[in-house]
This record gives C-alpha cells, sequence and structure tokens, in this order.
C-alpha cells in the first residue's frame, strides 16, 4: 500500500459513504423515516420548521424552548424551510447532509492517521468509522447532532496533530500565534456541536499551553485526578443515589477548590516539571510533600466554608479519602510520566517558587489567551443571547436531566456503583465505551449460538476477551515502547482522551440521568485513536517477523470486506428499497388515529411527542417532559405550578404512556385527579385534560 493507494483510498471512502446515503435519501416514505430512530431528533425539526416560518426558537409555537445545541440548529433551519412544500423533503436532504459529513470524517481520519501510521492502518480504521454497524447508527442514523458533533471533532483534533507535527521547538513565531487562534477558532466548532465539548477545549487548551518538553502529561493527568478524585471520595464516603445527591452543593464546592488548589500547589511545587532522571525516592518524596499540602490546604478551606453555612452536609472524612487518592494517583502519574517521557527530551526549568510561578503564568497569558480567546469571546456571546432569549445561560434541557437525578422517575437513576461512574455499561453494547465492548459482545453472542460456552457465560466470556487484547496491547507497547510513545505523542492522544473522561466525571458525578448514546461521541473517537495505535503497533510487529506486507493488508481487506457487507445488509434492513403499496404511509398510522381521537385546533400533551408533532396536521403538540419547553414550565414543574402553566396555554389533552403521567415523577403531582382516560391505541393512551382548581 503506497503512495497511489494514499491518494486513490479517500475517493472509495467518499464513493461508499455517498452511495449508502443516497439509496437511503430516495427510499420510500416508510422506509426513509425507520433511519431517523430517536424521536428527539424531531425536537430540531420541528423548530427548525418554525423558525424558518419566522415563529422564532419554539416547538409548539406557544413556548420558548433552549433544549438544543446550536451549530445542528443553524444546520436544520434552512432544509426545514422546505417543510412548507413536503414533510419529507427535509428529511431526505438531512440525509444527504449526514452522509457528506460521514464522508469528510473518514477522509479526515485518514489523513489524520496517515501522518503518524503505517497506509494499511491507517485505511483500515477510517474505513471502520465511516461502515461500521458499530458506528453508524449512533453517527447518522438517528438525526442529532453526533454527525456534526463527530466531524468538528475530528477536524479539531487533526488541526490539533498538524500544528503539533509543525512545531518541533517550543520557540514561538508569528505563524505559530495564528496557528493557535486558527486552532481556537476550531475549537468554537468544536463547542457549538455539542456545547458539553467545552471538557474536550479545555483540555486541548492545556495540550496547547504545555509542549512536549514542558510536561503536558502530569499537568493534564493532574487536572483529570483533581477532579476525579472529589467524585470517588465522596461515593466511597456516602454511598450512591439518594445519599450522593444530598451531598452535591458541598461536592461542587470541593470539585472547584480541588482543581485550583491542587494545580496550583502542584505548579509550585514543582510536579509539572519532574525529571525522569531524577532518583524515583527524591520524586516520591516531591510527591508525598505537595499532596499533603494540597490536601490540607483544600479540607481547611472546605471546613472553613463549611462552618459559615454556605452547606449544610459535609462528612470530614473525605478530605482524608480525597488525600489518598491524590497521593496514590500522583505516584502512579509519576511513574508513568518517567516510562513515556525519554530522558532526552527534557530541558531544564526554573526551580525557585517565584520562577515556577512567573514561568506558569507567562505561559498562560501568552499561549493560552490566542486560543482560549476567540472560545471565551464566543461563549459569552452564546450565553448572553440565551439568557435574552430563553430567560436562561445554557439549554434548559440539561438543567432538566440533572432535576431528574433528584426525583423517582421512569428516566433512570444516578450512577450505583464506582465502575459505573467511570463509564461501565452492564448492558456491554451501551454507554461511553461500547464502541470498546460491543464488538466482543457480539462475538460471544455467536459462540453462545454455537453452543462453544453457555449463556450464562456470555459475560465473563466479553470480560477475557477484553482482557486478552487489553494483554496484547500492554506487550506490544511494551515491545516498541519508542513507537509507542511516538504514535501517542503524534496523534494527540491525550488530550482527546482527557476531554472524554471529564465530560464522563461531570455527567456521572452530577447526577445526570438519562444520558443517551450521541453523547459519547469523544469516547468512541478516544477508542478509535486507541484502536489506531494498537493496530500500527500489530502492523510493524508482523513485519518485524519477517511476515510479507501483503500478508496483513489482505487480512486488513477482509476485514473491510466483512464490515461492509454487514453494514449493507443491515441498511436493507432498516430501508428496505421497496414497500407494498398499503404501507406506504405506515409511519402515519398513530398520528392519523390521534388527528380522529381530537378535533383540529386541539393543544395535545406529550411526554415525548417530537415525531408527532412534526407530522401532525391542525393540532399543536406540547412538550411534556420540559426537555423542548420554556424555563417557565421547567420553574412551574418545580415549585408545583406546572398544571396551572399548561392550562394557561389552554391543553386539551394528554397523550403518553399510562404509568409515566399518572405513577412517575413529576407528572403524577402535575396531572392528580386532572386526567380524564378517553382511549389507548399506540402503545399510548388518551387523556382529557381539565384543571378545575387552577387559578
Amino acid at each position: 500500500m503506497g503512495t497511489r493507494f494514499s491518494r486513490i483510498f479517500p475517493y472509495l471512502l467518499v464513493i461508499i459513504t455517498l452511495a449508502i446515503h443516497i439509496f437511503v435519501s430516495i427510499a420510500p416514505a416508510n422506509s426513509l423515516v425507520n433511519w431517523f430512530t430517536i424521536d428527539d431528533a424531531y425536537y430540531y425539526f420541528k423548530e427548525a420548521q418554525h423558525v424558518s416560518e419566522g415563529l422564532g426558537f419554539t416547538f409548539d409555537g406557544i413556548n420558548s424552548a433552549s433544549g438544543f445545541h446550536p451549530l445542528w440548529m443553524f444546520i436544520c433551519i434552512p432544509v426545514f424551510a422546505l417543510a412548507r412544500f413536503n414533510l419529507l423533503l427535509p428529511l431526505r436532504i438531512l440525509v444527504i447532509i449526514a452522509g457528506i459529513l460521514n464522508a469528510a470524517s473518514g477522509v479526515l481520519l485518514f489523513t489524520t492517521f496517515r501522518k503518524v501510521l503505517a497506509v494499511a492502518p491507517a485505511a483500515l480504521l477510517s474505513f471502520f468509522w465511516v461502515i461500521s454497524p458499530l458506528v453508524q447508527p449512533v453517527i447518522s442514523h438517528n438525526g442529532m447532532e453526533a454527525g456534526i458533533n463527530a466531524f468538528a471533532t475530528i477536524l479539531f483534533i487533526s488541526l490539533l496533530v498538524r500544528y503539533e507535527m509543525q512545531t518541533k521547538s517550543v520557540k514561538e513565531s508569528k505563524e505559530n500565534w495564528k496557528s493557535l487562534a486558527g486552532l481556537g477558532a476550531a475549537a468554537v466548532l468544536v463547542l457549538f456541536s455539542r456545547l458539553d465539548n467545552i471538557f474536550l477545549v479545555v483540555a486541548a487548551g492545556m495540550w496547547l499551553v504545555y509542549r512536549q518538553g514542558e510536561k503536558r502529561y502530569p499537568f493534564i493527568l493532574a487536572l483529570l485526578l483533581s477532579a476525579a478524585s472529589v467524585f470517588v471520595s465522596f461515593m466511597l464516603r456516602i454511598g450512591f443515589r439518594e445519599a450522593y445527591i444530598q451531598y452535591l452543593p458541598s461536592i461542587y464546592w470541593m470539585l472547584v477548590l480541588s482543581i485550583l488548589l491542587k494545580m496550583v500547589v502542584f505548579a509550585l511545587g514543582g510536579l509539572f516539571d519532574l525529571h525522569p532522571g531524577q532518583a524515583f525516592w527524591k520524586l516520591g518524596l516531591r510527591v508525598v510533600l505537595a499532596a499533603t499540602t494540597a490536601g490540607g490546604l483544600l479540607g481547611a478551606v472546605m471546613l472553613g466554608i463549611y462552618s459559615l453555612g454556605v452547606f449544610d452536609r459535609f462528612p470530614r472524612t473525605v478530605i482524608l479519602i480525597d488525600w489518598g487518592i491524590t497521593l496514590a494517583g500522583v505516584l502512579l502519574i509519576t511513574g508513568l510520566y518517567r516510562w513515556l517521557e525519554s530522558r532526552e527530551a527534557v530541558t531544564g526549568q526554573p526551580v525557585s517558587i517565584w520562577k515556577q510561578a512567573t514561568y506558569h503564568l507567562n505561559l498562560w497569558r501568552q499561549r493560552g489567551s490566542a486560543f482560549f480567546a476567540p472560545v471565551a469571546a464566543t461563549l459569552i456571546l452564546y450565553m448572553g443571547w440565551s439568557k435574552l432569549t430563553f430567560g436562561t445561560f445554557s439549554p434548559v434541557s440539561g438543567q432538566i436531566k440533572h432535576w431528574w437525578g433528584t426525583l423517582y422517575t421512569v428516566y433512570g437513576k444516578p450512577v450505583k456503583s464506582l465502575v459505573e461512574f467511570f463509564g461501565y455499561d452492564a448492558r456491554l453494547k451501551r454507554g461511553p465505551w461500547s464502541l470498546a465492548l460491543s464488538g466482543w459482545t457480539e462475538l460471544a453472542e455467536k459462540m453462545q449460538r454455537l453452543h462453544w460456552i453457555r449463556k450464562d457465560e456470555t459475560a465473563s466470556t466479553v470480560s477475557l476477551l477484553f482482557l486478552a487484547l487489553l494483554a496484547a496491547f500492554i506487550l506490544l507497547a511494551a515491545f516498541d515502547r519508542q513507537r509507542f510513545r511516538k504514535n501517542i505523542h503524534a496523534l494527540a492522544l491525550l488530550p482527546l482522551a482527557a476531554g472524554s473522561l471529564l465530560q464522563l466525571f461531570y455527567y456521572n458525578g452530577t447526577g445526570y440521568v438519562n444520558t443517551r448514546d450521541w453523547y459519547w461521541i469523544s469516547q468512541m473517537l478516544t477508542i478509535l485513536w486507541l484502536a489506531a495505535v494498537f493496530t500500527d503497533l500489530l502492523y510493524h510487529r508482523l513485519l518485524a517477523w519477517k511476515i510479507p506486507a501483503f500478508i496483513p493488508a489482505v487480512v486488513m481487506v477482509i476485514f473491510g470486506a466483512a464490515w461492509l457487507g454487514s453494514y449493507a445488509k443491515d441498511i436493507l434492513t432498516l430501508v428496505p428499497p421497496e414497500v407494498v403499496p398499503e404501507n406506504e404511509t405506515a409511519y402515519l398510522g398513530p398520528i392519523q388515529l390521534l388527528e380522529q381521537a381530537t378535533e383540529p385546533g386541539a393543544v395535545i400533551g406529550s411526554t415525548g411527542g417530537g415525531n408527532i408533532a412534526y407530522f401532525i396536521q391542525d393540532r399543536t403538540i406540547v412538550n411534556l417532559d420540559g426537555l423542548m419547553n420554556s424555563t417557565a414550565y421547567f420553574d412551574g414543574m418545580k415549585d408545583g405550578t406546572a398544571a396551572e402553566f399548561l392550562n394557561r396555554m389552554g391543553m386539551d389533552y394528554v397523550f403518553a404512556n399510562a404509568y409515566m403521567v399518572t405513577k412517575s415523577e413529576p407528572y403524577d403531582r402535575i396531572f392528580a385527579g386532572r386526567l380524564t382516560q378517553l382511549d389507548t391505541f399506540a402503545n399510548a393512551t388518551l387523556f382529557r385534560f381539565t384543571c378545575e382548581d387552577c387559578r
């Protein structure tokens, strides 16, 4: 696989990807809607339609709604202006846009990997991304912001890799300043594709402020440790779910103080300037002193704030647990740094506390300002606009999902164990790290069908397969440490992984519930990056064993063909090219039943309702879960006045799962004594809503 293949392969990626999406875009109506597997996507579609019609940012045409990420909404608005002519036309165009984003992501992946890895691994991993049945249902099929998020993130990391390769020394130049500002602009694109990408942007900014010879690894790893230690300390001391949620105010305070105090103490204590050649006992002594100083300061400040009554619950033993975790973590970081960093790359650094402080502050002032200035400016503008438009600085949907964590609700519960906190999902095919586990799960299920293993051995088999792969990765890295070190440096793996972990800590450590598959794009890309490093190490190890180069190349072609065949089969099942005439509009069946059961002009509440709102005629659908509703409605749900709010807007009916609206919070309080059952169809119940006690 040489230069000619490298020129041809991106065109192959584009042709295959666009061919699949064009096939879907021209499918019969009842097949086309199968592509949009997530009801939440229609939240975007309906609101974009309303914006294009001049009604503003509203889902129901009555209340403002901020539950969206800006960049995808910006793309949807002109597309759904066409909905006034035909409701299916925007969906067909959106499939093509998803194909363009997917193809562009694949090409960027190949060109980025090709700069660092051999051609064969670069081609294999980029091809896997654009056609894998493990990836595409999350990235392209659901109509959510995942496609633009993946493209923006891959573009950003690609630019980060290019900048890293161009910057071979710490000497500044005008060209470097321009590149940093350009990376800041790309970070804005990432941020507005999904607002929780702020964690990736922060990690990447630290990566840029501190270069390889300036100990960026200890700095970023210490940030991760400072955040994780607080969450884990409270979980070990308090427990999970209801018990944990009660301590969130003190957790937030300790989290902020932990990051600030520990990072400052570690910087002044020289932990970001460790020389790999220094005696380990001297490093250990410095680590103990720094961790103890940071832990003592953090504990003293937290106890002081607690005594002032800022929060009403704070378990003092958390201070000791946090200190122990911090001490162990910094020792681990020190050992990892000594293993990763080459001794010849180390440069001398100032040693006095004053010089250390001046040095770090100058780096942040110079390099940090060039990168973070465009990010901070656009974020402040967005938050100001959001406050003026919706009455809140951030999307109300995220606030509601944090609130759900405090209720007894069907939407889920906060994490219940440490393994869940770090992203493990017992369902294996779901969750942040599912891309690393789901393939092994399918293999174990095939082994079970072949009677090689029993059904109750599936989970343990997945664990063994994954551990075997991990052991192989460690061995390959140990055999070729120089290549491993070069690859993770050059591919900017650390900021990508750190950003994905910080995002994970944010969701799982703050009581957030009902996370969805499309949240975890940075985690999927982290796994892809690790797979790229592993595949490249394996490829070169096979060549070192004198195996002919064409053999691993043929194996990779076989894998690619198998993935393509599997994905093509899935597409034909999901989007059949032919539909019998009587099923051409079957997707409208439940909606037509709802139209028959209600009068024109009716206002109907639904706990979801995205798909219904988009296709229903002459009725108004109000989103009851609040994810695509106003801050006023959210306030009403919290203070018990939601029924009055719904009554004032003239709501006539509720169409939802009966158990959800009568037995689970917060709906049982909102609708108590106010619903009269009328009919049941399409797996939901239609109620008449009346509120005689409403003012």
